[in-house]
């Protein structure tokens, strides 16, 4: 019986440690994907702000 109940618990452990791996991967992929989505901002943002100057430049 104890013999049992030892591993038991050992399969517990395991399944408990596979699941924290398993959110830590989903944590790091979202992080990334979230840099992504800032990156794609940013370039946005800096394409946005050289039609503004090109527009300023056709005006002169």
């Amino acid at each position: 019986e104890e013999e049992e109940e030892e591993e038991e618990e050992e399969e517990e452990e395991e399944e408990e440690e596979e699941e924290e791996e398993e959110e830590e991967e989903e944590e790091e992929e979202e992080e990334e994907e979230e840099e992504e989505e800032e990156e794609e901002e940013e370039e946005e943002e800096e394409e946005e702000e050289e039609e503004k100057e090109e527009k300023e430049e056709e005006k002169e």
